[in-house]
């Protein structure tokens, strides 16, 4: 039986080279995004790899949460939309549980939760996990079982992505398409970038943002560190909208290097090769481009802010819709919409064939209709929690809102960014 190791992916400089034989590694398998978390939370990576350290078979990425408030548990991964672990079969995964199981259990974890829904061979055992470090042997699905239920659902939208922006633009609600129109002929500019300042103005309206939804804003320092790792290397953009006291059309300010391909930077220890090589029907032979911005001189005839921006980070040639907020005292303008649908044409237009919404609370209608307006394919996504004491699947609540929505609604922001500050190395 191949052996099952612990392995932080920040120590490891040919993480990224291994992740090459699973199709299915994202950005957030990387240890990149393990620099993240681990950077900004303190958390300690502890990634499970079944087979050859060289060539893995299966690996289930993991970290470790140790808080007196909310309790230690470990998490596949915190703050992270969807991590399955990867595999070449259901069986590999159950013994990369089994494993995760008696890890828990030795660092005294109540829980582990997964943020994907267990594979058959796994969750039709039994609601009753054994917790032997022996994993055992594959179990084939049962009727007579009980049936698996995740803990927490959600909705996940994605969209299909075609170089035909006009194809993808009938597609759109008409809901979706008249708010576009609107936005396009107000005083509206566009920008797209990898900067610091960039990601600045973007936090400063995720802060307005999350006190609208009663939440305190993640600490600045999350979105700093995904810029420093990620966006500056190539793996993803900010798209900002801001208003211009000039009544002139709708204009794009981009940078030499938007306006002419550049050269990808490799994915997975993938080679680089130029933007226009093995392009064929809109999908890249290696990865989309690693786009790289120059600063620009943005010059207005009045005053000019941000009125709502996106954060998209890259995995092969699918981009990740990850965060997204607005100035709700400008909605008249539809910006927010601007903001997407130029996300969505930058994209499409440069060889990406996928676009993953993120997920969306099952309470949360207005934002599941407004990523339905985009002629978005729709699924349930589904998260996994076991209680170690007792090994059976437990639910866990979806608190997307709560008695502490009205408090953070009249906070001031620099109060409530203190307190995100302190709460979300917690939360996971």
């Amino acid at each position: 039986m191949s052996a099952i190791r612990c392995i932080n992916p920040q120590h490891d400089p040919s993480w990224e080279a291994r992740l090459a034989a699973f199709p299915d590694a994202t950005l957030f398998h990387t240890a990149a995004w393990a620099r993240v978390l681990s950077q900004t939370y303190h958390y300690e990576p502890t990634y499970l790899v079944l087979g050859e350290t060289a060539k893995p078979d299966a690996v289930l990425p993991l970290m470790g949460i140790r808080s007196w408030l909310t309790g230690s548990r470990g998490v596949s991964l915190p703050f992270t939309d969807e991590c399955a672990p990867l595999c070449h079969s259901p069986e590999e995964v159950s013994l990369l549980v089994e494993a995760a199981i008696s890890l828990g259990r030795s660092l005294r974890w109540k829980t582990l939760e997964l943020r994907t829904a267990l594979f058959p061979s796994l969750s039709s055992r039994s609601p009753s996990l054994p917790l032997s470090p022996s994993p055992p042997p594959p179990v084939s699905p049962s009727p007579s079982l009980p049936s698996y239920q995740p803990s927490t659902s959600f909705w996940s939208h994605r969209l299909a992505l075609t170089s035909d922006t006009a194809a993808l633009f009938s597609r759109f609600d008409s809901s979706t398409r008249r708010a576009i129109r609107k936005a396009e002929t107000g005083p509206l500019m566009i920008e797209v970038g990898t900067d610091l300042s960039d990601m600045r103005s973007f936090y400063d309206l995720m802060c307005l943002t999350r006190r609208r939804h009663g939440l305190p804003p993640q600490p600045w320092r999350f979105f700093a560190n995904i810029q420093n790792e990620i966006i500056a290397s190539g793996k993803g953009c900010i798209v900002l909208v801001r208003a211009s006291a000039s009544p002139s059309p709708l204009s794009v300010e981009q940078s030499a290097d938007d306006r002419s391909p550049s050269t990808p930077a490799s994915s997975f220890g993938v080679p680089s090769v130029p933007w226009a090589q093995g392009l064929k029907a809109n999908v890249p032979a290696a990865d989309p481009p690693a786009h790289r911005f120059n600063s620009v001189e943005r010059q207005f005839t009045g005053p000019s802010r941000a009125l709502a921006g996106a954060v998209f980070l890259y995995s092969g040639s699918t981009v990740h819709y990850k965060f997204g907020a607005s100035d709700e005292t400008q909605q008249h303008l539809r910006a927010n919409n601007l903001v997407m649908w130029h996300g969505i044409k930058w994209h499409a237009e440069r060889g990406f064939t996928s676009l993953d919404f993120g997920r969306t609370s099952l309470y949360n209608e207005g934002l599941r209709r407004f990523k339905q307006g985009w002629g978005t394919e729709e699924k349930r996504l589904g998260y996994t929690k076991i209680d170690l004491s007792s090994g059976r699947y437990v639910t866990a609540p979806d608190r997307a809102s709560g008695w502490q929505t009205p408090v953070f609604q009249k906070l001031p922001i620099p109060l409530s960014r203190l307190i995100g500050r302190i709460l979300y190395r917690h939360m996971g």
